[in-house]
């Protein structure tokens, strides 16, 4: 069998590539801590950054969709509110563990949980070098989830 390649006359067009996961968690973060309103185009929308939505939106954060772009009405650094119950992650690990670092800043309790795949991961790796910037957080007696954090004005850098 033989093939004869010949050139092509070249394609035109335009492609939308898929979105990022990791990156959209962050964007979605990023913009919720922002002051005032961002737009993100090209998010992922699998399951793990829906639930980073839902979990800031449980915290006061305005999330809508239009025209394929997502408006995020950010509150600032210390604009969260208390969620007053537990903070779902599904089977996010990236969110879970984020989200760990920008709650432990923040003025109120929060508890993090997920599904059951999730809370079988390991959270100590998050929270001890958290704990000895001097967040007060913890996990359970295994080191999983659900992850507890109570406000701490404590807080300071490391070398870790």
């Amino acid at each position: 069998m033989q093939f004869k390649i010949k050139q092509g006359k070249g394609l035109k067009g335009e492609i939308t590539v898929p979105g990022d996961k990791s990156m959209s968690h962050r964007a979605i973060m990023l913009a919720a801590l922002a002051n005032g309103r961002s737009e993100i185009s090209g998010l992922l929308e699998g399951e793990d950054c829906l639930a980073t939505i839902e979990v800031f939106r449980k915290m006061g954060v305005s999330i809508s969709k239009e025209k394929g772009k997502y408006l995020i009405e950010g509150k600032g650094l210390q604009g969260l509110e208390d969620p007053s119950y537990p903070l779902d992650f599904g089977n996010s690990g990236t969110a879970v563990r984020l989200c760990a670092g920008v709650l432990v800043a923040q003025e109120f309790s929060s508890t993090l949980c997920g599904d059951n795949s999730l809370s079988c991961r390991p959270m100590q790796r998050i929270i001890e070098p958290l704990g000895l910037m001097g967040a007060d957080i913890s996990g359970s007696t295994e080191g999983t989830l659900p992850l507890k954090i109570e406000p701490s004005n404590s807080l300071e850098s490391i070398s870790y």
